[in-house]
């Protein structure tokens, strides 16, 4: 199963307090605002997704690679995934595909 998440960098929760300057033709000169969620173009943005996908495989039964932390195992369900950005390859059963698609789908 190969799936590619749309915007991946910008559903992960930012993990650091950054500020933004908002544009001054919508919100007025000298406003700033902070995001409940990391931009792209921030410089920790790979690093809270890498995060946030890592929480998610963990949760449903995953095991983080030793060698690399982008390589998850279940051996229960006998399925294994590979990240590579916002790039997500399984390999396993069809009907074991579900548990992996639901929880992506839950989650961006």
């Amino acid at each position: 199963m190969f799936i590619d998440i749309r915007r991946a960098h910008w559903t992960a929760r930012i993990e650091r307090l950054v500020y933004v300057r908002l544009p001054a033709d919508v919100c007025g000169a000298d406003q700033c605002g902070r995001p409940n969620k990391a931009m792209y173009g921030c410089r920790d943005a790979a690093q809270c997704w890498e995060a946030e996908i890592t929480d998610l495989f963990t949760s449903i039964g995953f095991t983080p690679g030793i060698g690399s932390p982008v390589l998850f195992v279940n051996l229960t369900r006998n399925v294994r995934v590979t990240i590579h950005g916002d790039d997500i390859t399984s390999l396993g059963t069809e009907e074991n595909f579900f548990v992996v698609e639901t929880a992506i789908g839950d989650e961006v």
